[in-house]
């Protein structure tokens, strides 16, 4: 329901500028903001759940396919996952498990956009047919 509502406001759509940016960063089109957010967000059943019908419709093109999915691989449910990791150290104290929190996000963040530029960069050029020019 909430990938519905957040949808239909245009959030998750990749039309916003801050989003396109990104997306354009990551050599990405805004057709890739919805699987790549619900995947960030809720997990990566759902990210592919919502991948799979747009790369079926053909909104995505084969390297789009590649570099989500090396994303989500690497970067997946990232709240959920990483607050579990900082539930293990809470015993520490709250500057610990913030600190932790802040350290998992940036570098699982930063692992996944290198990931998707290296595949971007050497991986699907091999995999998109060359346009008769």
């Amino acid at each position: 329901m909430a990938y519905h509502v957040a949808t239909a406001t245009r959030i998750l759509t990749g039309e916003s500028p801050l989003a396109r940016r990104i997306l354009t960063g990551m050599g990405l089109s805004p057709a890739c903001g919805a699987p790549l957010m619900a995947g960030l967000f809720l997990g990566i059943a759902y990210g592919a759940g919502i991948l799979i019908p747009a790369s079926r419709e053909g909104k995505l093109s084969r390297g789009e396919v590649l570099r989500l999915c090396l994303f989500l691989c690497t970067c997946h449910a990232v709240p959920e996952d990483t607050l579990l990791f900082v539930l293990v150290t809470s015993h520490e104290g709250p500057l610990v498990a913030l600190r932790l929190f802040a350290i998992l996000v940036v570098v699982r963040l930063s692992l996944a956009i290198l990931m998707v530029r290296f595949a971007g960069r050497f991986v699907v050029p091999r995999l998109e047919p060359e346009s008769a020019a």
